[in-house]
């Protein structure tokens, strides 16, 4: 087995899209199972993109991920931070059929 990018991307997008806990918002059709994919992966470097078309960015994602507050309203943002807490909860966990995993912060 080749543990290249592309492999950890559709590892990162296989395990996003079978998600069902709520911590990938899918109460827009921005953030729905088709809009998660890989944009690239080559050799040691990918990215994956969550929201909009693919291999656009949907800013609203950005938005979700970021912002403590709902728009402009004082309504507070019950999705900040949704990328890191999947990633440290469900996709730490796929990854651990694969070995040990230790996550810095870089």
């Amino acid at each position: 087995m080749n543990y290249n990018a592309q492999f950890f991307c559709k590892l990162f997008v296989d395990t996003a899209r079978a998600s069902r806990t709520g911590l990938i918002p899918r109460d827009t059709g921005l953030t729905q199972d088709f809009s998660i994919n890989t944009l690239y992966a080559i050799n040691n470097s990918g990215s994956v993109g969550i929201g909009g078309e693919k291999g656009l960015l949907a800013y609203y994602d950005i938005f979700l991920e970021n912002s403590e507050f709902v728009g402009r309203s004082s309504v507070i943002n019950k999705h900040k931070g949704f990328v890191e807490k999947f990633i440290l909860t469900e996709f730490i966990t796929a990854l651990r059929k694969y070995g040990e995993v230790t996550i810095k912060n870089v």
